[in-house]
């Protein structure tokens, strides 16, 4: 037996978890020989259990992407047009995927506005809506390029 083990063992009989629960202490030790198993180095171990930790919080290893498998339209739902992915529920679309944000929690930057993401790019929200954007949806965002070359509006990429 690993001395990660019995470490686990040792910690969940001192907190009283294995009296109180011994199937949820059996699970704890049998999720932790899993690991231990692999015999991880010191470096390998911390990513492991970074990503482990990411997995078991239902978030993705890699970005999301604008592709229609990723995302389930939820329009009819709703009510409006809105999207959301089927990697990570959290992030919804208006657009079918081509940008996002998440909710639980939502990202608000320090002006309060809304934060969206491209496709993997982070898509910073503009500080004001100059007149050449009215009316094309950029109001929380620069999603996509405004059609005047000499708008302020950051746009994605």
């Amino acid at each position: 037996m690993s001395d990660l083990i019995e470490h686990a063992i040792r910690e969940l009989d001192l907190c009283g978890q294995a009296e109180e629960d011994p199937g949820y202490a059996a699970c704890l030790v049998a999720a932790v020989a899993a690991f231990a198993s692999w015999g991880h180095s010191g470096e390998s171990a911390q990513v492991a259990r970074q990503q482990l930790a990411l997995l078991l919080d239902w978030q993705t290893l890699s970005p999301l992407t604008d592709n229609p498998e990723e995302w389930e339209d939820r329009s009819e739902m709703s009510g409006y047009p809105i999207w959301q992915n089927v990697r990570n529920s959290r992030a919804m679309s208006e657009d079918g995927g081509c940008t996002y944000w998440l909710v639980e929690p939502e990202q608000l930057d320090e002006n309060g506005h809304r934060v969206m993401h491209q496709a993997g790019v982070h898509v910073w929200p503009a500080p004001a809506v100059p007149a050449c954007c009215a009316g094309t949806g950029m109001a929380d965002y620069a999603a996509v390029p405004c059609p005047d070359p000499e708008c302020p509006v950051p746009t994605a990429g």
